[in-house]
């Protein structure tokens, strides 16, 4: 019968024999003499010779009763070991997988959780190759084994190199082909994930096979224009030929202009989401409105209300005559004063302010066409950024922790590139991608619906329909 072991707290190999744990004593040529493991605290004279996988002499004078729960404990705690160093559970999710059917003898001799979920951490630094995490970014030297996806292609595409404006950019040489095939792109950026030395991730999406797929991650040491007209500069040097027709993005002037100084004809479109956000925001700042709004027995005011966030679905070159209409009818014309810094608000930011000519508008802080959605009703294409968002988050717990070091977070970056070259295999294969959740997609059809039909509905009528399919988003 083979011999049978646990490891220790340390990782050290211990011997099990008959319900008792043995740790090395010493090693004689080919002869391995084990103790029992309370000798040093009980003077427990327990020892075992082993030779060949097999014990040749063994002294069972223990001074204590064999305690099979107490090799389960070892046994489970090699288990977690194990998990922490090979796969990117959070310690909570490795906690629940391997004590889920724990008798009650063993469970209760186990460590404290808060003392096991430390374990997982250090013997995942250390499975990292006990490389410490460097202080600033000229101390940043990234490994071979970090410029490649687990399959071996190229990964790191571009290092700026040492310096406090240093630029990292993944990708691989099939996603950049992707994206050159693909009209519509998403762009966001998240501070939750990014590396302690780094801002925030920014990355770029595609649409393909009808799901929209990640093809470029960066690390950017701030949120300047700048900044990303360098990752779209080395983008197009990485792959000549990227020709997207549109790009979504949050409203944020340097993401916007960065895009279209790199890409001139390039349509710039702004999440429906972030818009409608963004109104609600504003909403928050005045008392009598978000009062009115929220009052249970007075529904059609927050109607009344959303329409102006609906003037989206608006064909552009008409948002501006419905957006003057709406304020012709009875809601706003019965509460102008309760209404004005709202409707001032939604001229100066999103429609312009009348000149003092009375020609004409002055430009307003977001162009209509970054926040129109008519055009993308239409052609089916996301009116929101939600799906990379969700991307964002579904990383954010791959690496179950916020800032995780940098060695942690390519390690995750890594993984999720795995993970997207399969999902890729199987579209391509004819596998239709996980559908949204059916109120959702309900939701989408009855808007195309309505927008199919503009022109032959009333402007209040229209806005009130798109109104009646949204609701503001707290932040």
């Amino acid at each position: 019968m083979p011999l049978e072991f646990v490891l220790s707290q340390k990782g050290n190999q211990q011997l099990v024999n008959k319900g008792f744990v043995y740790t090395t004593d010493k090693i004689k040529e080919d002869k391995h003499i084990w103790k029992c493991v309370h000798y040093n605290r009980h003077k427990c004279l327990g020892r075992v010779w082993t030779a060949e996988d097999i014990v040749i002499f063994e002294n069972d004078k223990h001074n204590h009763v064999p305690d099979v729960a107490e090799i389960r404990v070892k046994e489970v705690m090699a288990s977690i070991k194990q998990k922490a160093e090979t796969v990117m559970d959070t310690p909570q999710q490795i906690l629940a997988s391997v004590t889920s059917s724990l008798p009650a003898a063993v469970a209760g001799i186990l460590p404290p959780v808060a003392g096991i979920k430390r374990n997982i951490l250090k013997a995942r630094q250390k499975a990292a190759g006990a490389m410490s995490c460097p202080t600033n970014m000229r101390d940043l030297l990234i490994p071979d084994k970090y410029t490649y996806t687990v399959a071996g292609d190229k990964f790191l595409q571009f290092d700026s190199g040492a310096s406090d404006n240093r630029i990292i950019i993944f990708s691989t040489q099939k996603n950049l082909d992707l994206m050159a095939t693909c009209d519509h792109w998403y762009a966001d950026g998240t501070f939750k994930t990014s590396p302690l030395l780094f801002k925030q991730v920014f990355t770029i999406h595609a649409i393909k096979y009808n799901n929209v797929l990640p093809t470029v991650y960066a690390l950017l040491p701030d949120k300047c224009q700048d900044t990303y007209s360098h990752v779209l500069d080395q983008l197009k040097l990485l792959k000549p030929g990227l020709y997207p027709v549109s790009v979504m993005t949050d409203f944020e002037n340097a993401q916007i202009n960065a895009f279209s100084h790199n890409f001139p004809d390039i349509r710039n479109r702004g999440c429906f989401f972030h818009f409608s956000q963004c109104i609600w925001r504003k909403i928050q700042t005045i008392a009598d409105i978000r009062s009115k709004y929220e009052d249970k027995d007075d529904p059609d005011f927050a109607l009344n209300v959303r329409k102006l966030a609906a003037l989206a679905f608006v064909p552009e070159p008409d948002v501006v005559n419905c957006f003057e209409r709406l304020l012709w009818t009875t809601f706003y014309t019965d509460n102008e004063d309760l209404m004005s810094d709202l409707v001032d608000y939604f001229e100066s930011t999103w429609i312009g302010k009348p000149r003092r000519t009375g020609l004409g508008r002055m430009l307003p802080k977001f162009k209509l066409s970054l926040w129109n959605c008519y055009e993308a009703s239409l052609n089916d294409l996301p009116k929101t950024n939600n799906a990379v968002e969700g991307w964002h988050r579904g990383f954010s717990s791959l690496l179950g922790a916020n800032h995780p070091s940098i060695w942690k977070f390519i390690e995750g970056l890594q993984n999720q590139q795995s993970l997207n070259e399969f999902q890729i295999n199987q579209y391509i294969a004819g596998l239709p991608p996980a559908q949204g959740r059916r109120c959702y997609r309900d939701t989408a059809l009855r808007i195309k619906e309505i927008v199919e039909d503009y022109g032959n509905r009333d402007t209040s009528d229209y806005l009130q329909g798109i109104a009646h399919n949204f609701q503001f988003q707290s932040c």
